[in-house]
């Protein structure tokens, strides 16, 4: 595989990514690192290894995550940029804020800030300061966090101002995390501003950002004592959230017109909401629990090899297995494809007995395979006769390996053909092709070359 076709391979690892297949992902990931790192694509390798960690993140798993951070700051810190560098510092944050260890999180971003900076990258300094601002509001430092947010609006304006194309989202956080603080701050008319402002340049899928701002508004409006306001605020919110099964949003909007409504005695709408908020928490219980259970389920798979990559009955890998591998044995500039057919099997099992046709098929699987474990490579049971291995080898090599497999296949009792097929990178590697390739070249066992 040369650099080109990696890229493309990337490219669709990018796109599963983007469509939020995170377990898809992480079953084809692996075998394309070794080929990256073959090919010395240190910086599509870092990207692959990020993508793996938040893979995890998005998961639940957050402390896989945080595990998944260690080889990758090992390749950072070899063939990484100081704008790497930074990326994995934000990366830790947002993975140890998910923790109890808040102050610890924090520490990530504190490094990175000064580096940033020496870097003059204001869209990754925007970033950074836009995490500090969100993450000194949680420690309740609003003064800081006032520091931060200023100077993340001042960025975006003079990127505005020189023409730099900004998508309005990166405009939403910044505004909902200012807005938080004007209204910690009790500075209300400057908060119903901004929260304006941010109504203004939403995007209408953008509904939990949407639900944030109104939230804030609704504080705001109590502090006014404008509480009809609120109320109607509320009830449009909880609405949104109810519908859209925004659960966190949800309980959040129902604790606060149950106060309200306590304030007010109004019994009814007491039990009313409360009912709802039951409602709310049960399912997000059930919900939390099913997904927690898929999840695990689907992750244990990616490590339960032995039953998802082995045949049952000959104990090598299975097709499954062969082609999520078979990418990461492609190793060096000349390879070998070998196919191997038994003849006429299921008239053998008819005249043999099947225990018959199963000790050949484990004869033959454990010998061949035992030939390409042995030169570095990857044999498998393709289909019910039918087997293929993948090796990477010079020429010298390439013809020892197969005199040594045409041995084993002379020897067995049944008929077999078989073809061996040696190629480079230039020649293109997809297996269906190999395969189609292959099957073209079948010629007994006993005069197999290769081609």
């Amino acid at each position: 595989m040369d650099k080109e076709e990696f890229k493309e391979l990337v490219r669709t690892l990018d796109a599963l990514m983007a469509e939020a297949k995170y377990i898809e992902y992480l079953e084809l990931c692996e075998p394309v690192i070794d080929i990256g790192l073959e090919l010395q694509l240190f910086e599509e390798i870092m990207l692959i290894m990020r993508h793996i960690s938040e893979c995890y993140y998005q998961l639940g798993h957050v402390d896989i995550a945080i595990e998944k951070l260690a080889p990758l700051k090992k390749l950072v810190d070899e063939y990484g940029s100081k704008a790497d560098y930074i990326n994995f510092l934000n990366l830790s944050f947002i993975y140890w804020d998910e923790t109890t260890d808040k102050e610890y999180a924090g520490t990530f971003l504190y490094e990175a800030l000064p580096l940033v900076r020496q870097e003059n990258d204001k869209p990754l300094l925007r970033k950074i300061l836009n995490n500090l601002t969100a993450f000194n509001i949680m420690q309740g430092h609003f003064e800081k966090a006032e520091e931060y947010a200023l100077e993340t609006q001042q960025l975006l304006k003079e990127e505005f101002s020189t023409g730099v194309t900004t998508a309005v989202t990166e405009y939403i956080s910044p505004t909902i995390n200012y807005a938080m603080i004007l209204e910690h701050q009790n500075r209300l008319e400057e908060c119903e501003k901004v929260i304006q402002q941010g109504f203004e340049i939403l995007p209408a899928t953008r509904l939990i950002s949407k639900l944030n701002l109104m939230f804030t508004l609704s504080k705001v409006r109590k502090k006014q004592q404008r509480l009809e306001d609120q109320l109607a605020i509320l009830l449009e919110a909880r609405d949104i959230s109810l519908q859209h099964t925004f659960t966190v949003n949800s309980i959040e909007i129902l604790k606060e017109l149950i106060k309200i409504y306590k304030a007010n005695d109004d019994f009814e709408q007491i039990i009313m909401t409360q009912a709802m908020y039951i409602d709310v928490l049960e399912k997000s219980q059930k919900h939390a629990w099913k997904s927690h259970l898929i999840q695990n389920e689907r992750l244990n798979s990616l490590h339960i090899d032995y039953r998802t990559s082995i045949d049952p009955l000959t104990k090598i890998h299975n097709r499954k297995y062969f082609e999520r591998s078979y990418y990461g044995y492609l190793k060096g500039e000349q390879h070998l494809f070998c196919y191997i057919n038994i003849v006429a099997f299921e008239r053998y099992k008819e005249a043999h007995g099947h225990l018959a046709g199963d000790d050949v098929l484990k004869t033959l699987a454990k010998r061949v395979s035992d030939v390409f474990v042995a030169h570095g490579g990857l044999f498998a049971r393709y289909e019910k006769d039918l087997f293929c291995g993948v090796v990477s080898g010079d020429a010298a090599m390439n013809q020892q390996l197969v005199t040594q497999v045409q041995q084993i296949l002379t020897q067995m009792s049944v008929r077999i053909v078989a073809s061996a097929i040696c190629f480079k990178k230039r020649d293109g590697l997809v297996l269906t092709n190999l395969i189609e390739q292959a099957k073209s070249h079948l010629t007994d066992a006993t005069h197999m070359t290769i081609v």
